[in-house]
């Protein structure tokens, strides 16, 4: 293990000598959560991570730049964050913004919330998950205000995803959003603490009233007359 302090900012290391990892997949970022994670806590601050991997071991680095002020400022004064991140700290402090993030393995999906949601004053998407694993990991670290949360995530479905949160007693809102409209869905969803769900199907209609209205506090089951009368 290695931290040092040069003119590109502060740069950690971690290397071992062991047999090495698929070199294609370190670049890609998709052995899990593990790297994933990694980069985009770096990332947020203006940083980057590289992994280089062989036969003789595994070395992973991270580079985070530090300011010129904080470089090179009178003693006592700190290093500063670089601005983007001092901007992005600002934003997620700003009055009355809320954070939202989309757990859904189909990019068209989480693309399709954005769109819907881009002309709501006072939020904003802060991440997205594609997988269960990963949304639970950025629920505890980014701690957002609402999780919009599809139920058929790989590797953790959206209810276990949902159970464990609400068992680390995180206090984040959680709004399913899912295809599967069968009888017991209100039920279950009530059953496991949640906040309510949106049929996909009815997402252009239903999403915005269900987001505004969970995070003022209130609840959103979104299953219509029509939909409750054919399954009676």
């Amino acid at each position: 293990m290695r931290v040092s302090l040069g003119a590109d900012g502060l740069r950690m290391s971690v290397k071992d000598e062991g047999k090495g990892i698929n070199a294609k997949v370190a670049r890609a970022g998709k052995s899990g959560v593990g790297i994933q994670s990694m980069r985009g806590r770096i990332e947020l601050v203006g940083g980057k991570l590289v992994v280089n991997t062989g036969s003789r071991g595994t070395e992973v680095i991270a580079t985070i730049p530090l300011s010129a002020a904080g470089l090179n400022g009178e003693a006592g004064q700190g290093l500063s964050l670089p601005e983007s991140a001092q901007q992005n700290q600002s934003e997620h402090i700003t009055a009355g913004c809320q954070r939202i993030l989309i757990a859904d393995d189909h990019p068209v999906a989480r693309e399709g919330i954005r769109s819907l949601l881009k002309e709501v004053d006072n939020i904003e998407i802060c991440g997205e998950a594609v997988d269960g694993l990963e949304a639970v990991l950025k629920t505890r670290e980014m701690r957002p205000d609402l999780l919009i949360l599809d139920l058929g995530l790989p590797h953790l479905a959206g209810f276990s995803v949902a159970r464990q949160i609400r068992g680390e007693q995180i206090p984040t809102k959680i709004l399913i959003y899912t295809t599967q409209s069968y009888p017991d869905l209100e039920r279950t969803a009530r059953a496991s603490n949640l906040d309510g769900f949106v049929l996909k199907s009815n997402a252009a209609k239903d999403l915005i009233r269900a987001v505004k209205a969970v995070l003022k506090g209130g609840k959103f089951f979104g299953l219509d007359r029509a939909t409750r009368a054919h399954y009676a």
